[in-house]
């Protein structure tokens, strides 16, 4: 850390914060970029850069990327470890609560829903989350 720029706990949680999320956001944006194929079948990206215009924002993000590890350097930000087990069971955990708010009993508050569709969607969801909760005890 720079003796001119000392920050208190507040700020350099923040700054912090800020800076891993610019991180995580960079790395997706150039793997969006990069991947030759798209592996989803409900989020279809289409691919609409020209090669030059990849290069060119490829740069400018690795620029981007350098300032904010400079700006984590310089003023003394701490870095988080997480094994791979706490960042995939965070995921799991995201879906679990992103699942169970779609139940059909969740889901009537965006207007009537038959009976028979809400058992339907309720077996896919539940179906889900028996398999999210075996990969959470694993």
């Amino acid at each position: 850390m720079t003796s001119k720029n000392k920050l208190n706990s507040n700020h350099k949680r923040v700054l912090s914060a800020t800076a891993k999320i610019i991180d995580e956001q960079l790395l997706e944006i150039e793997r969006i970029l990069l991947e030759s194929k798209n592996d989803s079948q409900m989020n279809i990206v289409e691919k609409s850069f020209d090669e030059k215009s990849k290069k060119d924002m490829l740069l400018l993000i690795n620029s981007v990327k350098k300032t904010n590890l400079e700006l984590f350097e310089n003023f003394g930000l701490q870095s988080s470890t997480l094994s791979d087990r706490q960042k995939i069971y965070s995921k799991f955990s995201y879906l679990w609560t992103i699942l169970t708010d779609s139940h059909s009993k969740k889901l009537q508050a965006y207007g009537k829903l038959d009976e028979e569709t809400g058992v339907e969607i309720d077996s896919y969801i539940d179906n889900m989350l028996i398999k999210i909760d075996e990969m959470l005890k694993m």
